[in-house]
This record gives structure tokens, C-alpha cells and sequence, in this order.
């Protein structure tokens, strides 16, 4: 039997799956890495903390498999999205990588959309070459890839001089396993620097001179299902494995994770809650949705469109309140947190908990937006608190969830729940409660990134035919059904949500703009 190694470059850590072509996960490891903040609203990561994890947790997955080198048949990769690293020629990075939570580069946001009159805060040429072309816009809070490169040609010159190429996070473990400077549609797409259109995938001249970017600082475009070369013998030597296995293009985190919970025919849904969350479907063609940032990007497959309505915040804020709890002492367990909500009533006792800590992506594109518990009275108790917590992510979600379906027409019949939120059986019921939509909950959901890019990779290398052929392989380990007598007290909820967002939103931006 031929195994496929597969890695997701998460934002805490590096998770390792052993697969076979049929999506078993034979074993799996996991090493962590931190994420830096030297300043208020940067944040970063040192990408040899990523390679040390890869070489880690590759080397504990064949101890404690047994599984020779010469047997595993492909390596590839699932990774955080919307990072920007500038390396020499060499592939050495010239300083950490700004990661997708890094928003410094707001300035740089607003001066890259500016233009007369404005629409959203976009300048109205600009949004309509960037709607037409990309099929989407740069984020305006400053934590997109445009941003963040221009932060870096303005504020420090003297690496852009140095720059040969900027990559993201998956990129730079492409180049170190195959020495190829190459990115995948999906995390080109990302950049909006790219055409987006039918036919095309390619890098758009126009949108390049919009902003006066030379093509030579950006990798090759290949399919996330393309061999994106060879293991090197530099890097088959630090890994333990045999020179000249496939390296396969692989996705972003989102795509990845998209494919490995089977979700992959058309209108097919599935939800995730990792750090962030996030609702998404597969589509035949383009769509976007610009009031509420919404949009297809590419898939990992290049005749799919993956539409996906971003959550900044969503197991976050579980940890936000478990260290919260834990003062100076250990924080509760996952389980435990399972264990105190599960013993509280649905509804909260009317807590309310908006879980806007970092901004917001979608539905709504605010950066200002905070996190809040709304009507906490002495009658509440912790558990209460972090029962809202629970629910409040939900809202999110089906607020989210409704935004999608009226953009692609289709309503979903049934959500997959992926990530390490889809760990708890507990967060599974609440979701179908919420959304109203039965919830089907994977098997080991933290390894679904890992799996679906094993996934891609299977069907890159022939071991499976057709790339839908992976909705038929992968199934749900349980499914959770919406109880209907709790289908008006959280109507009514999600209806208090609404409209404590548009009664405060002017609030959030005068509190927070310019922090």
C-alpha cells in the first residue's frame, strides 16, 4: 500500500495525517509554533518554526507508524492563507512572515482602493476592475495580501529591494520541499492580483499596473492538483524521506478543509470553526456579494468556484474565554467547557454574546465591530456565559449562512461541521438548533485540512478518478437533527443579534477607529 503525507500549516500549529488513497487517516502528529506580536495589531510567525514542525511531526508520524519512507507515494500541503513573506533568490525570508491576522497595513488598504466617488469605501474604477476581473476586493482593514505588500515596498524598502518573490505561508513550504517559487489558484486568488475569470488563471496585467507591481515578485500559478515537483534531496534529508516523491500544489487552509469533509459537488455546504469559522459551498461559476464580502474563490479543482462567507473570530473566542476563566491558574478543558454548557438551558437565560473580537469579514466587512455580552444580569453564571459564547458564533453563522444561499440560490440542506469546533457534540446540536439545518459531524474534524489536501493529493497522483468521486469516499461519523421546539426562541435571537449590529454599528466605528 502507497500512503500520502499531508500537512496543514495551521495558525498555532503544523497537523500531520498519514492517508490512504481511500481518506483513512492512518496515524497523525502535531507540533506547535507561536505567533508574535511586537507591536499593537501586528502579527507574525518565523517560518522555521514551520519547517521544524513539518520535519517534526513527519518524523513521529514514520516512528510510530513504522511506515518505511519508500512507501509514502506523495507529500503535500494545506496551509493559513493570506500571509505575505518576502524571500531573496535563494528562498531565504527577509523577515517574518506578516500572517493573516497581521493588520497593520491598514493605511496601505485605504490607499490601494482610494479613487472618486466611492462605493463601500471603495474608489468606483478601482472596485469595478478589481469585481470584474478578481471577482473581489481587497479587505479594507488592512490584513489582505496587497495591503501587507505595499506596507512593506513603503515602510521597508530596503528588504523590497532584496525581495525576488512573495509567498505565502503554503508557498514557502513548496519552494523548500521542490526549490519551485509557485502558489495554487486558490491562495493566488486571494492576493486579488489575479484573474479570476473562466478560461484565464493567470495574473492580471491590469490589476498589476493599477497598482504598479512588478510580475517578477509573484510566484507561478498552478492548480492545486498539479505535481508541483519533486522532493528535493536537501529537504528529502531534513524530512527522513526518499528524494523524488510527487509534491503536490495542495490549498489553503479554507479549500483544503472544503474537500476533506466531502463536501465537494456543487451546492453541497459544509461550516467550519477552527481560530476563525467560516460557511462555504462548491459552485459551478463565479459569485460574489460585495456588500457583505462574500465571494467564490478558486478552488482546488480549476472548473469549481468555492464560495465562502469568512468569520474573523469563532473557536477564538471559546479560547479568548478559557484563559479568561483560568485567571493565573490552568484553563479548563475543551471537554469541560463541553461538560458546563451542556448543563445550561438553550437561549442562555437571554444572554446575549457578540463574538466580533477582532473585527468582522463576513457577513459584514467591519474591522471596527468588537465582541460584547449583551443583557448580563446577576442572575447569570459562567455557564450562561459561555453558553451565549457558543450560540453567539451561531448566530454569526446563520447570519453568515443566509447571506450565501441568497447569493447561489440554493439553500442548504444539510451543513458538514469541520475543525476543531466540530470536536464537540454539544457545539454540533447548538448549530443545528441555530441554523435549522441538520449537522453532520466528521470523524477526527481537527484533521480535516489534513485530509482533504491528502484528498487532492490522491487525486493528482490517479488513486482516485474524479474529484467529486471524494464526496462518495468521505462520510460523516454522527448527524445532528434542529429541534423544532427551539426553533422560535432562537428566531428570535438571531432577530436580537440583527439588530443590536445595526442599532451599534456606528458605536463600534467611533470607539475603535483609528486604535
Amino acid at each position: 500500500m502507497k500512503y500520502i503525507l499531508a500537512h496543514d500549516l495551521g495558525t498555532s500549529s503544523n497537523k500531520s495525517a498519514l492517508l490512504t488513497p481511500d481518506g483513512e487517516i492512518v496515524a497523525s502528529a502535531a507540533a506547535s509554533y507561536e505567533v508574535m506580536s511586537p507591536r499593537a495589531n501586528w502579527a507574525e510567525q518565523d517560518p522555521e518554526t514551520w519547517w521544524d514542525a513539518i520535519r517534526r511531526t513527519t518524523q513521529r508520524i514514520l516512528d510510530d507508524t513504522g511506515v518505511a519512507p519508500r512507501e509514502i507515494a506523495g507529500l503535500t500541503f494545506a496551509g493559513q492563507m493570506q500571509g505575505t513573506l518576502p524571500v531573496d533568490e535563494n528562498g531565504q525570508p527577509l523577515m517574518n512572515c506578516m500572517i493573516w491576522l497581521d493588520g497593520r497595513a491598514e493605511q496601505q488598504a485605504r490607499e490601494a482602493t482610494h479613487g472618486w466617488p466611492k462605493i463601500e469605501g471603495y474608489g468606483a474604477l478601482r472596485l469595478a476592475n478589481w469585481l470584474r476581473i478578481a471577482n473581489g476586493v481587497p479587505n479594507l482593514s488592512g490584513k489582505d495580501f496587497i495591503a501587507k505588500l505595499l506596507w512593506i515596498r513603503n515602510m521597508r524598502p530596503e528588504i523590497w529591494e532584496r525581495t525576488e518573490k512573495l509567498l505565502d505561508a503554503k508557498d514557502y513550504l513548496l519552494h523548500r520541499s521542490t526549490g519551485r517559487f509557485v502558489t495554487t489558484h486558490d491562495c493566488g486568488n486571494l492576493t486579488w492580483l489575479m484573474d479570476t475569470r473562466s478560461g484565464r488563471l493567470c495574473w492580471s496585467e491590469k490589476l498589476l499596473r493599477m497598482l504598479d507591481i512588478s510580475l517578477d515578485k509573484l510566484p507561478e500559478l498552478i492548480s492545486g492538483t498539479e505535481i508541483a515537483g519533486e522532493l528535493t534531496p536537501q529537504a528529502a534529508a531534513e524530512l527522513g524521506l526518499v528524494p523524488g516523491i510527487p509534491v503536490v500544489g495542495g490549498a489553503g487552509d479554507t479549500v483544503a478543509m472544503a474537500v476533506g469533509t466531502g463536501a465537494v459537488r456543487n451546492h453541497e455546504f459544509h461550516i467550519a470553526i477552527g481560530t476563525s469559522a467560516w460557511v462555504a459551498t462548491h459552485v459551478p461559476k463565479r459569485r460574489v456579494d460585495v456588500r457583505s464580502y462574500i465571494a467564490s474563490i478558486c478552488s482546488a479543482h480549476p472548473s469549481k468556484q468555492l464560495v465562502v462567507a469568512h468569520q474573523e473570530t469563532g473557536g477564538a473566542c471559546v479560547e479568548w474565554a478559557r484563559q479568561w476563566v483560568a485567571g493565573n491558574g490552568d484553563p479548563p478543558t475543551y471537554k469541560e467547557v463541553d461538560s458546563l454548557v451542556e448543563g445550561y438551558e438553550p437561549g442562555a437565560k437571554g444572554l446575549l454574546f457578540l463574538p466580533w473580537l477582532s473585527g468582522e469579514y463576513a457577513p459584514v466587512d467591519d474591522p471596527w465591530l468588537r465582541g460584547a455580552f449583551m443583557n448580563l444580569s446577576l442572575d447569570h453564571e459562567l455557564g450562561h456565559m459561555l453558553r451565549a459564547i457558543f450560540e453567539g458564533v451561531a448566530l454569526n453563522a446563520r447570519w453568515a449562512l443566509g447571506k450565501v444561499e441568497k447569493l447561489i440560490g440554493e439553500s442548504a440542506e444539510s451543513l458538514r461541521f469541520a475543525g476543531g469546533g466540530a470536536a464537540s457534540h454539544v457545539w454540533s446540536q447548538i448549530l443545528a438548533d441555530v441554523l435549522d439545518r441538520p449537522i453532520i459531524q466528521l470523524d477526527r474534524p481537527q484533521l480535516t485540512a489534513a485530509r482533504g489536501a491528502g484528498m487532492i493529493a490522491a487525486h493528482a497522483l490517479g488513486m482516485v478518478a474524479e474529484f467529486d468521486d471524494i464526496g462518495g469516499i468521505l462520510t460523516g461519523r454522527a448527524r445532528y437533527e434542529p429541534r423544532p421546539e427551539l426553533r422560535s426562541l432562537y428566531d428570535e435571537k438571531f432577530e436580537l443579534f440583527l439588530e443590536f449590529y445595526q442599532r451599534n454599528r456606528s458605536f463600534f466605528r467611533r470607539a475603535n477607529q483609528g486604535r
